[in-house]
């Protein structure tokens, strides 16, 4: 598929495909599925730090997380433990740090 604009889109096979967010403009990185599926993340490309942003899977409001993401994100992704009480991101030059945050994501 080929789109210009910058959206986050959801496919399921075979071949279904709906578009829940279309940005404003500002480039953004997706990053993982919560753990029940019901959510993604992504981080808004700016100068540092990067907003850390949650959607439903079906679309509606982005919301901010309220975590700064200071590492570059278009190339260094975050990372969600199993249970989602922990993410792991990078922070300075790629790969050069891993933090790990406890009791991050809301129940």
């Amino acid at each position: 598929m080929k789109d210009s604009r910058r959206a986050i889109f959801v496919f399921t096979p075979p071949g279904g495909l709906w578009e829940i967010h279309s940005g404003s403009g500002r480039p953004f990185m997706v990053q993982p599925w919560t753990p029940d599926a019901q959510q993604i993340l992504f981080t808004i490309a700016r100068p540092h730090p990067h907003p850390l942003m949650r959607i439903g899977a079906t679309g509606g409001t982005p919301i901010d997380m309220g975590l700064p993401i200071y590492g570059w994100t278009q190339v260094n992704w975050l990372s969600l433990n199993p249970d989602g009480t922990r993410v792991a991101c990078t922070a300075g030059e790629p790969g050069a740090e891993v933090w790990m945050m406890n009791n991050f994501l809301p129940r």
